[in-house]
């Protein structure tokens, strides 16, 4: 994007902000803000830019601002979005490139749609139809938003530009989340838990919040790293606000995930053995001084043995059908009260044994073609892209180091990092004269393997504790 067209877009996108901002306060008319965004939208992401209607829709996926605007809740706010930026690519790709998007080169693009077919094939095995639409209804704007992003970040300008919008979607919701939390004021119209700190749809529940909160952690402290002195303190505040956040939302796995994510990058910057120290610290400080629940925490403890049974229903469903699974979101108390508490075997009760593998696949390539991308970065100073693979790669790892407490193996704040992590392969490529295997035969004995192993290791840790 020109420097012109991106002041011309950022002028476009201010005029729709205040044009709507000024209906809702001075007309009290949120059909006039609806108007609005309706025009405003899909103009810049067709006639424009659809990057930066991809930037939105990722922005609005976070924050959920029809939540917040009475009269929004039942208009198709995001689908709205996210089609426009999705038929501005298809459109822009038509004209200007003379052919139809396709996937990229990334190995990302097919593991998702092995996956995707997955959870297909775990309701249609059991002849549900039913279940298939809804799973398609739920996981597809996933997918739209993983091919927009693969699609339209194809330098590492808009690769750094999508990771900022992350950043600052998680300060929003931290920041209403503090609000909130501390003055009872009902910002949003979702519920809150009174004692502990929650944001809206999605991110509602506190443990999904905190988890999400710390994937920024790692672009902000990288950022910090490399500011200067008035910068730095900028990004500190940020960092705190975040911390902040994360603390109040009373999350033992996030918690746990903020240690191992502090720790990893104080490794990276100071080496191994200050990291192993630092991560030593903070794990006995989180026990000792951290929220009242991480006190609490124990294997006898109600919640900690409920989760535990939870776990051992997840197995017992997932050998019940172990290659098509029950059913993707079909989790119900047909197979136990509590959902499993880790996405792992969530994934593999629900969509089997094909779709584990994809799953674990998708994480294990996005973090180890990053990991070489910045390997081949490092010797370069300061490296934009060196840079923005090593956030995508801890913000992508700090998210499924919290999976594995929390049912959240779907959810898009994942695949947002998978198809960062894509893009950024991708520009790596590109930027190379050599030719690179971004998935080897190797890969999928790995994935294999790892989805093996992790079955029969939860399986032994369930026998030695009782449970099963």
């Amino acid at each position: 994007m020109t420097e012109r067209k991106l002041k011309l877009v950022c002028f476009i996108v201010a005029v729709c902000v205040l044009a709507a901002a000024s209906s809702i306060w001075l007309l009290g008319s949120s059909e006039y803000a609806i108007a609005v965004i309706i025009v405003i939208i899909p103009m810049i992401t067709l006639f424009v830019e659809p990057f930066v209607g991809t930037v939105i829709y990722l922005v609005y996926l976070y924050v959920r601002p029809h939540e917040f605007v009475p009269g929004l809740g039942s208009f198709p706010l995001i689908m709205v979005v996210g089609g426009s930026a999705f038929a501005g690519v298809i459109l822009r790709s038509a004209v200007y490139d003379r052919k139809p998007p396709s996937l990229s080169n990334s190995p990302q693009d097919v593991l998702l749609l092995c996956l995707f077919a997955a959870m297909l094939l775990s309701h249609l095995g059991h002849l549900d139809m039913s279940g298939a639409l809804k799973a398609i209804d739920a996981f597809l704007p996933v997918l739209v938003l993983y091919f927009l992003i693969t699609n339209v970040v194809t330098n590492q300008s808009r690769l750094g530009v999508v990771l900022a919008a992350i950043a600052f979607s998680a300060l929003v919701i931290a920041t209403i989340g503090i609000i909130e939390f501390h003055t009872g004021l009902q910002i949003a119209e979702t519920s809150r838990s009174p004692s502990r700190l929650s944001a809206v749809g999605w991110s509602n529940d506190p443990n999904i919040l905190a988890v999400t909160l710390l994937t920024v952690v790692p672009f902000l402290f990288i950022k910090q790293r490399q500011a200067r002195f008035a910068k730095r303190v900028i990004y500190i505040l940020l960092l705190s606000v975040i911390f902040y956040a994360s603390y109040q939302t009373n999350s033992r796995g996030g918690m746990l995930t903020l240690g191992a994510v502090l720790a990893v990058l104080i490794w990276r910057t100071h080496g191994v053995w200050k990291g192993l120290l630092t991560g030593i610290v903070l794990f006995v400080l989180i026990f000792k001084f951290g929220p009242s629940r991480m006190q609490e925490m124990s294997l006898t403890e109600t919640s900690a043995h409920g989760r535990m049974i939870s776990l051992a229903d997840g197995l017992k469903a997932f050998w019940s059908n172990p290659f098509v699974g029950i059913g993707a979101y079909g989790w119900s108390g047909k197979w136990g009260v509590l959902i499993p508490h880790c996405s792992f075997i969530r994934c593999a009760a629900e969509v089997g044994l094909f779709g584990l593998v994809a799953w674990v696949l998708l994480g294990f390539i996005s973090l180890k073609n990053l990991f070489f991308v910045v390997s081949r970065r490092r010797d370069v100073l300061n490296s934009p892209l060196g840079v923005y693979s090593e956030a995508i790669m801890f913000g992508c790892g700090a998210f499924l180091t919290g999976a594995m407490f929390l049912p959240i193996p779907y959810y898009f704040p994942l695949y947002v990092f998978f198809a960062l992590s894509a893009a950024a392969t991708n520009i790596f490529v590109s930027q190379e004269t050599d030719r690179y295997a971004l998935f080897e035969s190797k890969d999928f004995a790995y994935g294999l393997l790892l989805s093996l192993g992790g079955l029969v290791g939860f399986e032994v840790l369930l026998r030695l504790s009782g449970v099963r």
